[in-house]
């Protein structure tokens, strides 16, 4: 975490947290911790932070830590997943994650609502799933089930299963703006998995109203005219099946909220 060489570190300033970058020396060292496990006959997972830009990090690390250090509100959330590499830009994929920190999910400052965003977007951007909250009193602020809300969330097994996809593809932004009824905003954030299904997730970071949003199958998402897609919406336990082209993709998307859905 946070490895600066002797040089680099003459020329932070007051402000240590925005380092030159890339920082000297980074990469042999990470490469140095990396090849020394390796080498130890035992699995064990290698986490870097800064220094090494992301299509370098998969050479000495298995995790990236991408953003600041999280904590249990939804602002929080939202500022730990957005600055995390998507794409061609990430070259996360099996065997290199970006790691937006561990899941604050269960700590009890949020809502239910906003802890389920929170794991939807771990899940979909193929984050590690690593619980933080103490599992004998898992909480929420307005879980009226206590515990047995939070257990629900973290063992959504749909979620779960676009987290462990083979494919291991982040989902990515595909329009940071889709505007609904009465001028509410939705991003839409959608991405491949194995065997030719999508994950497609609407977030709505705003403080304030539910907005309705509509995704058109084809001038959004890129798919055929006449392409017929069930969508599961992994939250609701719903299916909708749609005609590309035809019809639209039809949420409403409460404030501090997601809707998660797998494409078929």
């Amino acid at each position: 975490c946070y490895t600066i060489s002797p040089s680099a570190k003459e020329n932070l300033g007051a402000d240590s947290r925005t380092p030159p970058w890339p920082l000297p020396a980074a990469y042999e060292l990470y490469a140095k911790t990396f090849g020394a496990l390796a080498a130890s006959g035992r699995a064990i997972v290698h986490n870097i932070k800064d220094g090494v830009a992301p299509l370098r990090a998969r050479d000495v690390s298995h995790l990236r830590r991408c953003g600041y250090d999280i904590g249990d509100s939804f602002g929080s959330v939202v500022g730990a997943f957005r600055p995390c590499p998507t794409g061609a830009s990430s070259d996360a994929g099996p065997g290199f994650w970006s790691d937006p920190d561990p899941l604050e999910v269960g700590h009890g400052a949020q809502t239910r609502a906003e802890y389920v965003a929170h794991f939807t977007l771990w899940c979909a951007m193929k984050a590690p799933l690593i619980l933080g909250m103490d599992l004998a009193a898992p909480a929420c602020a307005d879980c009226a089930g206590g515990a047995s809300d939070v257990w629900a969330i973290v063992m959504n097994r749909e979620l779960i299963a676009i987290n462990q996809d083979a494919l291991g593809a982040p989902v990515e932004p595909l329009a940071a703006s889709l505007v609904g009824a009465g001028g509410g905003a939705a991003e839409l954030w959608a991405g491949p998995l194995a065997g030719g299904d999508a994950a497609l997730v609407l977030l709505n970071a705003q403080d304030d109203g539910a907005t309705g949003v509509r995704v058109d199958l084809v001038c959004d998402l890129g798919l055929a005219v006449g392409t017929i897609v069930s969508a599961r919406d992994l939250w609701a336990n719903t299916t909708t099946t749609l005609v590309a082209g035809a019809q639209n993709l039809t949420v409403d998307v409460d404030a501090h909220s997601v809707v998660a859905m797998r494409l078929h």
